[in-house]
């Protein structure tokens, strides 16, 4: 078909493990920032809150049920995200004020429409992940105006994916793929000069891609 050479197909029970470079690109829709404990508690200081991109290691592994069908989990190494506060009438806090560690494993359900026996595979999927946040470190500036103790809550979400598969042999594989991953977090941070935490309510949107190679078992 169309000169695309042929090789094994997927099989089922066949298991692809798949191993690459996966940048985080972030978007997200965030609420003002909300002064929720403290002397100032109530208090409304406008602005928003974001993350930035990062690079980390990935991996994929892949049980085939049929030589169409499978399910896919996906883990990486923890993104590392600046978090930043932007437009508040705090001015202390517009700034990048700290990093935090966000990992989102997945497991989708992955649809291969073409031949099966073609050396070409692109494929589809959807499902689920769960993101931890965790703490890494506060910057300079943060720290010297009074922030502290970033955080932000863990959190289901969803996602859907595409990507394909192109057989290099009968068992090592060039993959790309690429997933759009959405989850709903709330991002916290205090200022002990003030005595006061601030959060944000964030509706986070990440693209994540991914380019490595596989091998199928």
């Amino acid at each position: 078909m169309l000169g695309v050479p042929l090789l094994h197909a997927h099989d089922a029970g066949d298991i692809i493990v798949r191993l690459g470079a996966a940048r985080m690109f972030t978007s997200e829709d965030s609420s003002s920032i909300l002064i929720d404990k403290g002397g100032l508690a109530g208090t409304d200081i406008g602005g928003s809150a974001s993350f930035s991109n990062d690079t980390q290691f990935g991996i994929t592994t892949t049980y085939m049920i049929t030589e169409q069908i499978g399910f896919e989990a996906m883990m990486t190494t923890p993104f590392r995200t600046k978090v930043a506060f932007h437009n508040t009438i705090l001015s202390a806090a517009n700034e990048p004020l700290g990093k935090i560690k966000q990992t989102s494993p997945t497991l989708n359900l992955v649809y291969y429409p073409f031949n099966p026996r073609q050396s070409f595979q692109p494929y589809v999927g959807a499902g689920i992940g769960y993101t931890w946040f965790s703490k890494d470190n506060m910057s300079a500036v943060g720290t010297s105006n009074g922030f502290a103790n970033l955080r932000a809550e863990n959190a289901w979400g969803k996602n859907v994916q595409i990507g394909f598969d192109y057989k290099l042999t009968d068992r090592l594989i060039l993959n790309a793929q690429a997933r759009y991953y959405t989850t709903d977090t709330t991002v916290y941070m205090d200022n002990v000069l003030l005595n006061i935490r601030m959060k944000s309510d964030m509706e986070i949107k990440s693209k994540i891609v991914m380019i490595g190679l596989g091998y199928r078992f």
